[in-house]
């Protein structure tokens, strides 16, 4: 019996040694959520609203001699430099004033330099949105006429370059051919074409979050192979359809 209770003992002291330690306590983590009374929020609000009135006034009126008194810029409301100072981080009310109150405390030539790195930046931004809404992919176009040498276009691309209203003027594109060898079986064939696009609308896939915009196309194309020179002896119209991303 002593060794039992012994040997129950040690157990004890074994699995209480071996509990994991609890974790201490953590600290609260610090938040970047401020809470403003309805009149701050209204005070905030209106100043932000004036100056806007003003900025769109001083850039028509700023440079100009008047006849009638000079508008002055609205002053910020004194607490808000106070709250910008301890802002980390986030979004909402405050970040905007406080991005508006940094513009109105900066030098008239950093304030010009920033605003055009940012118009370049949207610029190229657009630029590149452009170019990419331009680009069209399109397959399994069929022949359009009947009877000779059966032809169909397996793949398509091309970039429009002008657009009136729904059609669309295009470069010359990329086209890969399904033709009859001499051996009485289909080949593959480069080629290229000629096409002009009519904008149908926009729709989404189902399992896409991209948009895209549908457009019927015509086309006279040409294979690379087999052929002298371009001409209307050669030449095979198609017509398909074809998708561009939409980004806006």
């Amino acid at each position: 019996m002593p060794h039992t209770y012994v040997s129950a003992a040690l157990l004890s002291i074994g699995l209480l040694l071996v509990q994991p330690a609890s974790a201490p306590a953590q600290d609260p983590q610090p938040t970047t959520d401020v809470q403003f009374t309805e009149t701050q929020t209204s005070e905030l609000k209106r100043w932000m609203a004036d100056d806007a009135k003003w900025e769109k006034w001083n850039q028509r009126w700023g440079n100009r001699v008047l006849s009638h008194p000079v508008r002055h810029r609205p002053p910020p409301p004194t607490w808000l430099a106070g709250e910008c100072a301890q802002l980390l981080s986030g979004e909402g009310l405050l970040v905007d004033a406080c991005a508006r109150l940094k513009e109105i405390s900066e030098d008239p030539n950093t304030t010009y330099i920033r605003r055009a790195r940012a118009a370049d930046r949207n610029q190229q931004e657009g630029a590149k949105t452009r170019f990419i809404e331009r680009v069209h992919f399109g397959g399994g176009w069929p022949l359009m006429q009947v009877g000779g040498l059966k032809y169909g276009a397996l793949f398509e691309s091309h970039i429009s370059v002008t657009q009136l209203d729904r059609l669309e003027i295009n470069l010359p594109g990329i086209v890969i051919l399904s033709m009859p060898g001499t051996d009485g079986r289909r080949t593959l064939q480069f080629g290229t074409d000629v096409s002009l696009s009519f904008r149908l609308g926009d729709f989404r896939a189902p399992g896409f979050n991209q948009a895209f915009v549908l457009h019927l196309n015509v086309a006279n194309a040409w294979s690379s192979v087999g052929t002298a020179a371009f001409g209307f002896d050669n030449r095979v119209s198609l017509a398909g359809l074809s998708v561009t991303f939409k980004n806006r």
